[in-house]
């Protein structure tokens, strides 16, 4: 969960752009090499504001595993909750493996986790 304080988006697109911008910051540094990203407005979201977001990375610097470099695949969505829009929820799955070894497909357990996302009035808590 992230706090935005104030921050208000006039488009869905403005969102998107927040998002993309928000996850280039946290892959900034040594660690990670983006191979591939992917975000995308989700049109039938949890939330009127909901964007889809597809990671791949190389990660160099696990730890435990010095010098062995891995690929970590992460999916899943951001939204912002619609009672409490200073709070922005991400629901995610993630993978690794050894740069060269495939993944395990993990869509069928993961996206049904993704897709039972519920907001309620309640306020969010950690």
């Amino acid at each position: 969960m992230l706090n935005v304080q104030d921050t208000r988006f006039d488009s869905p697109e403005a969102y998107l752009r927040f998002v993309e911008d928000e996850a280039k910051r946290g892959l900034t540094g040594r660690r990670f090499r983006q191979i591939e990203t992917r975000y995308t407005i989700e049109q039938e979201g949890p939330a009127p504001l909901c964007v889809r977001h597809e990671t791949v990375v190389e990660d160099s610097q696990v730890p435990g595993f010095p010098g062995a470099v891995f690929v970590l695949a992460a999916r899943g969505l951001r939204c912002m909750h619609p009672h409490w829009p200073r709070y922005l929820v991400d629901v995610s799955y993630s993978q690794r493996a050894y740069r060269g070894q495939p993944f395990v497909p993990l869509e069928a357990e993961g996206e049904p986790f993704v897709r039972s996302l519920r907001f309620t009035a309640d306020a969010p808590s950690l």
